[in-house]
């Protein structure tokens, strides 16, 4: 009886020191007018997803997202534009994303009715739901991968989105539902 409950206290430990060893802790701040979320492991890394500021609407104008940021002593990657991070954004006309942001989460630029451009890195690898939904105004997009790899459902509202030949075939299979 004693063997299996030190058996058992022994796999319960080791279980702990697993999820205590791949936790991750999350922090909110705001550098150069741009919202971050920072995600930080426990072996000291660390990545910043773009975040709305707390309400939509809050971005307008020309946002240029760095590959990376200092926050405390330390300089973390951009490696996603966050859930809604630009959602109804109706002043934004441009976005520059960095190489190394490597997904859009679900409505990240839904809403966002005078963007008229987006370039896409090359290490773009996932495009979650309605990224592009209601982008009325947008009339070019420039794909800096050759392949999809990742796309989830109605990233682009096919009544106000013309498809252009220009466009990579990167993104048909968004574009052509």
């Amino acid at each position: 009886m004693k063997r299996i409950f030190y058996f058992r206290l022994i796999t319960l430990v080791a279980i702990l020191t697993c999820a205590l060893s791949a936790s991750a802790a999350t922090s909110t701040f705001t550098k150069n007018g741009i919202t971050y979320q920072l995600t930080t492991y426990s072996d000291d890394s660390g990545v910043l997803t773009v975040q709305n500021k707390g309400y939509f609407n809050s971005y307008s104008g020309v946002v240029n997202i760095p590959d990376s940021v200092e926050y405390g002593d330390r300089w973390y990657p951009v490696t996603g534009i966050g859930y809604q991070a630009f959602k109804n954004c109706t002043g934004l006309t441009a976005v520059t994303i960095p190489e190394g942001v490597s997904m859009l989460l679900n409505e990240s630029f839904a809403g966002c009715t005078s963007l008229t451009k987006i370039t896409l890195p090359s290490t773009m690898y996932s495009i979650y739901n309605n990224a592009f939904t209601g982008c009325t105004g947008l009339t070019s997009i420039t794909c800096l991968s050759e392949t999809a790899r990742s796309f989830n459902a109605n990233n682009f509202d096919t009544s106000t989105y013309t498809y252009r030949k220009s466009i990579s075939l990167w993104l048909t299979a968004s574009i052509t539902q």
